[in-house]
C-alpha cells in the first residue's frame, strides 16, 4: 500500500467522523475520537464501522462511512416538502405568469 493510499484512507475517516460527530454530538465519550468514540457508543469492540452505519440507520441518518450519497439526514420533515428540481419554475414561483 503506497503511503499517499494511507493519508488518504486517513483523512477520509476524519471527514466521516467529523459528520458522524455532527449528527451525534451528545452520544459516545466525547474526550474519545476515532473508533474509540465509536466503540464508546455502541459498546463493541469488532465491526465497529459496519454496526455504526446500522446505527445511523436507525436514526434515520444515511450510512456515514463510506457512502457514496451526499443525502444524509432522511428525516421526514425535509423530504415532505416537495421542491421543484426545474429551476426556472423555483425562480418564478413568486412571480406567477401575468401579474405585474
Amino acid at each position: 500500500m503506497s503511503q499517499d493510499y494511507s493519508i488518504k484512507l486517513s483523512k477520509s475517516f476524519n471527514k466521516y467522523l467529523t459528520i458522524a460527530k455532527t449528527f451525534f454530538p451528545e452520544s459516545g465519550d466525547t474526550l474519545k475520537c476515532g473508533l474509540a468514540w465509536i466503540s464508546s457508543i455502541l459498546n463493541l469492540k469488532e465491526n465497529l464501522i459496519l454496526s455504526f452505519n446500522y446505527f445511523c440507520l436507525l436514526y434515520q441518518v444515511n450510512a456515514v462511512f463510506c457512502n457514496r450519497y451526499n443525502i444524509l439526514d432522511f428525516k421526514q420533515k425535509l423530504a415532505a416538502k416537495g421542491i421543484s428540481h426545474n429551476i426556472q419554475f423555483m425562480k418564478n414561483r413568486n412571480n406567477p405568469i401575468g401579474s405585474s
